[in-house]
C-alpha cells in the first residue's frame, strides 16, 4: 500500500490519509492535521509536528502517551 501510496505522491496526486502509525506517518507524509476529540488541534509540516509540536496533546501522542 505505501509503495502505491508513494507512486500516486511521485506523479503529483495529494493524498489524504488517516493513521495511527507514527512510523509510518513519518515515513509518508508532508503535512500532518492532528485531531483530538473531533477538532483540529494543529495542522503543519511533518518535519514540524514531529520536532517540535505545538499543542501539549499532540507532544504526548508522539510520545506514545494516552491522550484522552
Amino acid at each position: 500500500v505505501e509503495d502505491a501510496v508513494l507512486e500516486f505522491h511521485r506523479s503529483g496526486t495529494r493524498i489524504v490519509m488517516t493513521t495511527h502509525d507514527l512510523h509510518q506517518a513519518r515515513r509518508l507524509a508532508d503535512d500532518v492535521l492532528f485531531l483530538h476529540n473531533g477538532e483540529l488541534i494543529e495542522y503543519t509540516s511533518a518535519d514540524d509536528f514531529f520536532t517540535a509540536p505545538t499543542s501539549s496533546e499532540a507532544g504526548a501522542f508522539i510520545r506514545g502517551e494516552l491522550v484522552w
